[in-house]
């Protein structure tokens, strides 16, 4: 029997898409279910740079009438990166990215051959195709899937799916950029899932959303000491902002209000010196994997010293000096160094990737001695919490231009000389704007 159902071929595609990226919300940098959007708009879309359907090109003169073999051969199909994407082909086997669709099911290799023949066709948006009923049935054994028979990286590349009780953002809306210290649980949570995934990037070197590729951005390319400090450092957390949101749709990234009581702004000395959510602290799955996964294994009896003493207390640490201080007064300072050190700072990453190791707030070695010494009041800690002005919000923006900056400024200047002037103005233009 003839199916004479009026569907069109582009309306298939949309579907076979539709089918495999059920259950995922990766965002594809922006684009979000791009295969939905109109016929127009999906052939010229581009994903990280790559042409999602390759442009219509003349037809080439076959092999026999002067053209080449290799040109004839390539179709366009085969030069778009949608079907090089579904069938894990490079860029998209893992050495930038991962197989499409992100977050979702391998599309049948028949389904994949139809959507090539579709572009091959030129991409029409009116036809359609008709089928025939086959007699009898067909049966496909699936095999039992397990955690040792699915391709790593398809196993592990996965996108953030939230609690069913959570807001979602629809496509364009506004997101609201948030009060660190006024998140609940579950919202830091997400954004310590999206920062892992960003770890996680750092094994594709090429991939522009990893980790360490937006820290060489800062590293390499950083504009302190003049007037494109605020507006470079904008744009500089919007485009890490974006990377989150590639793998967390709803995740935005948060600002540090530290005018407020516990960081005692006009004593700090006497308040917290980072938020709670950006310091070191173990939970008992880090304590699991330091006895049994970690090498060498941290003794029964030390693991469970620091279960009592720092775990279940839920003490929490603002750097590694403070961490490794506390461990030795615990445990004995064997535990603090190689390897058993590198072994600490993997877990703690693993339990809060807010924390940054190399972070060392509100600390220094005092030159020629190295000692160390705790200057709360000094630069160290005014210039960090200065950073989080470069965002340009909402609510805090209006609160600042009311706030007791210029004396907090101050202060910094104290230690640095003509620097308060530069950043008073700067902050003034700043805020002027906002």
């Amino acid at each position: 029997m003839v199916d004479t159902a009026k569907i069109t071929r582009y309306k298939q595609f949309q579907q076979i898409l539709d089918r495999a990226a059920a259950g995922s919300s990766a965002d594809y940098d922006g684009l979000g279910d791009f295969w939905n959007k109109p016929l127009s708009q999906l052939l010229e879309l581009e994903l990280h740079g790559i042409r999602l359907i390759a442009p219509a090109e003349a037809p080439v003169a076959s092999c026999c009438h002067g053209g080449s073999a290799e040109s004839a051969a390539e179709s366009r199909s085969a030069k778009s990166g949608l079907v090089r994407g579904l069938r894990g082909q490079a860029p998209f086997d893992g050495s930038q990215y991962p197989q499409l669709p992100w977050g979702g099911q391998t599309v049948p290799a028949d389904e994949i051959v139809f959507i090539a023949d579709w572009i091959d066709d030129g991409c029409p948006a009116g036809d359609h195709q008709t089928s025939f009923e086959v007699a009898g049935t067909t049966t496909t054994a699936l095999g039992k899937v397990e955690a040792t028979n699915v391709e790593a990286e398809a196993r592990n590349f996965e996108v953030y799916a939230g609690s069913p009780n959570e807001y979602t953002y629809k496509y364009g809306e506004l997101k609201q950029r948030m009060n660190l210290d006024c998140m609940a649980e579950p919202e830091l949570e997400k954004l310590r899932w999206a920062f892992r995934e960003l770890y996680r990037f750092n094994k594709w070197p090429e991939d522009r959303r990893s980790y360490n590729n937006m820290a060489l951005i800062h590293q390499n390319h950083c504009q302190h000491g003049w007037e494109r400090f605020l507006p470079w450092h904008r744009v500089y957390i919007y485009e890490m902002e974006q990377a989150l949101q590639d793998v967390c749709p709803g995740v935005t990234m948060p600002y540090w209000d530290w005018t407020m009581p516990q960081y005692c702004p006009r004593n700090p000395e006497q308040g917290s010196i980072i938020p709670p959510a950006y310091k070191a602290y173990l939970t008992e799955a880090s304590i699991e994997y330091l006895e049994k996964e970690a090498h060498p294994h941290l003794p029964h009896k030390v693991g469970l010293a620091l279960l009592k003493q720092m775990v279940k207390p839920g003490l929490r640490y603002s750097s590694q000096a403070t961490f490794f201080a506390a461990v030795e007064a615990m445990t004995g300072k064997e535990y603090t160094e190689p390897p058993y050190r590198q072994n600490f700072i993997k877990a703690l990453l693993d339990g809060n990737s807010l924390w940054y190791p190399l972070r060392y707030p509100s600390e220094y070695h005092k030159p020629g001695t190295n000692v160390q010494q705790k200057i709360n009041t000094s630069i160290f800690h005014y210039q960090l919490a200065v950073r989080t002005l470069i965002i340009p919000l909402t609510r805090r923006d209006r609160r600042l231009r009311q706030s007791p900056l210029r004396t907090e400024i101050a202060v910094c200047g104290s230690l640095e000389g003509d620097s308060t002037q530069w950043m008073t103005s700067l902050l003034s233009q700043s805020m002027a704007t906002c």
